[in-house]
């Protein structure tokens, strides 16, 4: 048989094309090699390492309870955001776009999903403005724009006062008066 002209072959299996197999990469290869989760080593193909919110607890600067916080304003966020600028429903499809017809009866406002998203936002936003308008602002920077964190003190600050307003904080002892924890059972 003549030598081949030309470049060599790869070596390695081939299917029966001819083509030659490419070997299969692991997702934890792959999650190595991105940027943002380099610095993670095992922990990168967790799915928190996606957000800058969810690197700083893996990584140990916040607690897990801030993040799911941080998370739950994220979400009550985009709520919002949708609800004032989504779509109107589509026609002839049955995707899920925006039902709202803009709430025009005035008693039937209060039932609307565009306005308890927004109430629902309002709160969490209200309670975010107490904790201080540095706090607010890296939350907002972190949580909703996924930058990077320029304060940590206020963006723990601001997701405890999250955490609170959302009930994720464990109960303080003595919050209820004794008689209202003990558990009274009907005589038979």
């Amino acid at each position: 048989m003549k030598k081949r002209r030309g470049r060599p072959r790869k070596t390695g299996q081939r299917y029966p094309s001819g083509k030659l197999r490419q070997s299969p990469v692991s997702p934890r290869e792959v999650a190595a090699a991105m940027p943002h989760r380099r610095g993670l080593g095992e922990l990168a193909t967790d799915q928190r390492a996606e957000t800058t919110l969810g690197r700083l607890v893996l990584i140990g600067l916040l607690h897990p309870m801030l993040g799911t916080a941080g998370d739950t304003y994220g979400s009550l966020w985009r709520g919002y955001v949708y609800s004032i600028a989504g779509p109107q429903q589509l026609s002839n499809t049955d995707s899920h776009g925006f039902s709202c017809n803009g709430c025009p009866d005035p008693e039937l406002r209060k039932y609307c999903r565009c306005d308890f998203r927004r109430r629902i936002f309002e709160e969490a936003r209200g309670k975010l403005a107490q904790a201080g308008t540095l706090a607010a602002m890296e939350v907002y920077m972190v949580v909703t724009q996924d930058q990077r964190c320029a304060n940590l003190a206020a963006l723990r600050e601001g997701l405890t006062a999250l955490a609170k307003h959302f009930g994720l904080t464990p109960r303080e002892k003595g919050l209820l008066p004794k008689s209202s924890i003990e558990c009274v059972v009907p005589a038979p």
